[in-house]
């Protein structure tokens, strides 16, 4: 199918300039970056505050690629100005492309750019909490392709846009697809209706079958492509190489990414990975946390395992800087703001452990009011993140931006 693919698609003799939007992307920004990387595309890492500074038509950019992540966190990140700067720069002619949170902050749902039309369709409407492979129709080759998507929103498409390009839609689900913890392929289809009624939401995929999963249109002399599917998955051929044709790059194999199995070069990182591994073992021991990929947890239904991730995520990216990469200042926040969480999540997992074998905790809320409470002071209030997690992650990520702007601009020199 690579090789299909690779023949099908015409590429540019010229690769385009990318913009990588950063902020609140996290893992998803991670995803985004070693695709290009590995793309050998040119781009940089661009911030909210330096788009509200005018930065993207200082650099003019091709494509402005916004990873996935909250989409009103992005929103409220930007700005006023902000907002303003990605519309003038679709207006003039520059190009959107938005994975996942990325394509719900384009769309018209309150505290979004409103490049769409689009809404994000109601929760009670759609299917919640579904990831892991899905096959879909992708009209310009009339194939069936095999994408990944993680945890999307979807598009309410409730009436004719004749403005708006279908690009690929849902069929059916592949061998790794999960509705919220559950594997489907391991589900008897007769018992799904009983695990909706436990869940209370929606677990039948065929609630999104023939839906529109990937869009194209025009604001200005601009465009944007909107997709829920995360195509620059690792190691995902299929949607690999279908993105690089979106993006007129060359044909080139994405590596898996390994968060689990590394030699750090930085001892005094290393050292917090090692503690936050350890953390995830014991939440694998009580049967809370599981190994779902190489780069990628599962997780028992009400527990956060994804700021797990995403804290992984972020050391392992930066695992391999220089030793004085770090300031001391920041040492010492990492180090006390490591301390507190993990001793705390340590205490919150196995009480989470005992309290589920009562009663089911939620995305939202815990059973339990102080485990409630703890978890509120850990990670903050859902939706979103804060707390102490909000702020070791803020500050991992300033370090991962300054590390990717070193790298790119490298790049660009070459």
């Amino acid at each position: 199918m690579l090789a299909f693919l690779t023949v099908l698609f015409k590429v540019s003799p010229m690769q385009p300039y990318i913009g990588l939007f950063w902020d609140e992307s996290h893992l998803w920004g991670i995803l985004v970056y070693h695709f290009l990387k590995h793309s050998r595309a040119k781009f940089v890492p661009i911030t909210a505050k330096e788009i509200a500074a005018g930065k993207l038509n200082d650099l003019k950019p091709q494509w402005l690629i916004v990873p996935g992540g909250w989409a009103s966190l992005k929103f409220k990140k930007l700005g006023s100005e902000g907002q303003q700067e990605i519309k003038n720069f679709l207006t003039k002619g520059g190009n959107y492309l938005g994975f996942c949170g990325g394509a719900g902050l384009a769309s018209s749902s309150p505290n979004s750019l409103g490049l769409c039309p689009l809404k994000r369709k109601e929760f009670k409407q759609r299917l919640p909490n579904f990831s892991g492979d899905i096959w879909c129709k992708v009209f310009s080759l009339d194939r069936e392709l095999l994408f990944p998507v993680w945890w999307p929103s979807q598009f309410e498409w409730e009436s004719h846009h004749p403005h708006l390009e279908v690009l690929a839609t849902y069929q059916r689900p592949g061998t790794d697809f999960w509705v919220s913890d559950l594997k489907l392929e391991d589900l008897n289809p007769g018992e799904l209706k009983k695990w909706e009624n436990l869940y209370a939401i929606n677990l039948d995929p065929l609630l999104l079958t023939e839906e529109p999963c990937i869009i194209r249109g025009d604001f200005g002399k601009g465009k944007y492509i909107l997709s829920y599917p995360h195509l620059e998955t690792p190691n995902s051929p299929q949607a690999n190489t279908y993105l690089q044709q979106l993006l007129a790059l060359s044909p080139a194999f994405i590596p898996d990414l390994d968060f689990f199995s590394s030699t750090p070069k930085n001892t005094f990182l290393g050292h917090w990975k090692k503690q936050l591994l350890d953390l995830i073992a014991l939440g694998e021991a009580h049967f809370l946390l599981f190994k779902r990929r190489k780069w990628l947890l599962a997780w028992r239904r009400g527990i956060p395992g994804s700021f797990f991730n995403f804290l992984l995520a972020l050391m392992s990216f930066l695992e391999d800087v220089p030793e004085n990469f770090l300031t001391d200042e920041q040492k010492q926040k990492i180090e006390a703001l490591s301390q507190k969480f993990l001793h705390l999540s340590t205490r919150f997992i196995l009480k989470e452990r005992y309290l589920l074998s009562k009663t089911p905790s939620t995305p939202i809320a815990s059973s339990n009011s102080e485990q409630q409470k703890l978890k509120k002071y850990l990670f903050g209030s859902f939706p979103g993140y804060g707390g102490i997690y909000g702020e070791l992650i803020n500050l991992l990520d300033e370090l991962a931006l300054a590390k990717a702007c070193l790298e790119t601009s490298q790049n660009l020199l070459q």
